[in-house]
């Protein structure tokens, strides 16, 4: 059994796809149930089994060395949830023009993980999204009465007003896109208030982009691809109709082929394709 320790206790062993029509029961959509899941995994709080693998492993490194570490790389991992199993780059090589490109595979096959541990973790979720939305539930100022308000001597009155009332989605997706820097260090969900909505037109940023696209640090082909909007600084003639829109605006109508070649061949198609899927997942929020 791979991901945490073996215990006595039984357990009941379902698909990937079983398992994230579990999470999504929890008031969320498919997209942010798969990265909650992934988080578990990458965290080592669900514990899973496979039936195979095949592919070639890194140098020195064998197939079975490869499958238990599957989750320790999540951005080297592409999922296919219907089918239950996963694929994983193990070997990176440069091109000519410096990009790099996977050269090397494994595919785990035939992936089953915990109930138990699934259900454990999306009840945990779940107590902390009810805990934050009734932290915010209580009374704006400007529904408090104009009169003075009197304050029990035993409860001081508060030095700021209440934060806003946090939507379930925002909770989920702050709590579910936040990347680790190390598994023991960061907690499963965020205890803070949620940040006000985003507003990429007015307010475009790398950092606050990363944060609500769910890219983390270590994603450095995907980060480059933000970075380099909205300015496009190897703009091909034939894309010229991007020149001067925004970093939205590009991002809403321009393919993925397109945006590579659109920011000087950063990064990789593929990345490119994830930060697409990953901004049309955050407007369809």
């Amino acid at each position: 059994m791979a991901g945490t320790d073996d215990n006595t206790t039984p357990i009941t062993l379902i698909s990937l796809l079983v398992a994230r029509d579990l999470v999504v029961e929890t008031l969320l959509s498919p997209p942010w149930a798969e990265q909650l899941i992934i988080k578990w995994l990458y965290l080592r709080r669900v514990r899973w089994q496979y039936e195979m693998v095949v592919g070639q492993a890194a140098p020195g490194r064998t197939l079975e060395q490869e499958a238990e570490a599957l989750w320790a790389q999540p951005t080297r991992v592409l999922v296919d949830w219907q089918e239950g199993c996963a694929r994983k780059v193990t070997v990176y090589r440069k091109d000519k023009v410096g990009c790099l490109r996977p050269v090397r595979y494994i595919t785990v096959i035939g992936i089953r993980v915990v109930r138990e541990d699934i259900e454990h973790q999306r009840a945990q979720t779940l107590r902390t999204l009810l805990g934050n939305v009734a932290a915010g539930s209580q009374p704006k100022p400007s529904q408090a009465s104009q009169q003075p308000i009197q304050s029990p001597p035993e409860v001081p009155v508060p030095a700021s007003p209440p934060p806003q009332e946090p939507t379930p989605s925002a909770v989920l997706v702050e709590a579910a896109l936040a990347v680790p820097e190390t598994a023991a260090a960061v907690p499963m969900v965020s205890l803070e208030s949620p940040k006000p909505k985003w507003d990429p037109q007015s307010e475009w940023s790398v950092e606050r982009a990363m944060q609500e696209l769910g890219i983390g640090r270590r994603q450095r082909q995907q980060i480059a691809i933000l970075e380099a909007l909205p300015e496009l600084p190897e703009l091909p003639t034939r894309l010229k109709r991007y020149r001067g829109k925004s970093a939205p605006e590009i991002l809403d109508n321009i393919r993925a082929a397109d945006l590579y070649d659109a920011i000087g061949k950063r990064g990789s198609p593929d990345s490119c394709e994830r930060v697409l899927n990953a901004w049309k997942a955050w407007r369809a929020n």
